[in-house]
């Protein structure tokens, strides 16, 4: 809050993402996409930049075609890479006609919806592309296949957060506003594809 200085308490967005999109790398990916809209939230900001991060780390440099919006700046969703009710694909600008090989999405949700919107379109998952999300949420369990993602540790952030309260009702006198990040960990799960072994 820009109003009010208190403290925070986050996922370590950057560099979970950095590590997820490392790991595709190193599964031998190099066409990788993302799949969020930068700038609609915080979190899907730092997403970006740490998917940026590790591609420029490894000589990769990412390509606008494969950055898919997955929401409208004010955060009304859209599916990516969906066609509107009026057959008209209003995204039609946002679908590349060549495919990555792996897509890195700001969240499982998108993920969910990407795998079902890339399974509709003829393409199969991981077979032809990989798909990560993030947060390890129930979308991540009953994908079809069940996603990579980055597990948002909720129970250390809960107690982060309950000794923060603590300290501050014991010294009331004293101000907040620190920020205390929370790295999450890699879920492997069946939907990204290793292609170095081929």
């Amino acid at each position: 809050d820009e109003t009010h200085k208190s403290d925070s308490v986050v996922t370590e967005n950057i560099y979970s993402c950095y590590e997820i999109t490392n790991y595709l790398i190193h599964q031998g990916h190099t066409e990788i996409g993302f799949v969020g809209t930068v700038g609609a939230t915080t979190s899907i900001t730092d997403r970006y930049l740490g998917y940026v991060r590790s591609m420029l780390e490894n000589n990769i440099t990412p390509q606008d075609v494969w950055n898919i919006p997955d929401r409208s700046q004010e955060g009304e969703e859209v599916r990516p890479l969906k066609c509107g009710g009026s057959g008209v694909d209003t995204y039609n600008k946002h679908h590349p006609k060549e495919m990555p090989t792996a897509f890195v999405c700001n969240c499982d949700e998108t993920a969910f919806q990407l795998v079902k919107e890339l399974t509709a379109k003829g393409y199969h998952i991981p077979e032809d592309i990989s798909v990560a999300g993030f947060d390890n949420s129930i979308y991540a369990q009953v994908c079809s296949p069940p996603l990579t993602t980055v597990a948002v540790d909720i129970e250390e952030i809960g107690k982060l957060a309950a000794r923060r309260m603590i300290k501050h009702m014991s010294n009331p006198a004293k101000k907040g506003g620190g920020v205390f990040r929370v790295p999450g960990n890699i879920i492997y799960r069946e939907s990204v594809r290793n292609i170095k072994r081929e």
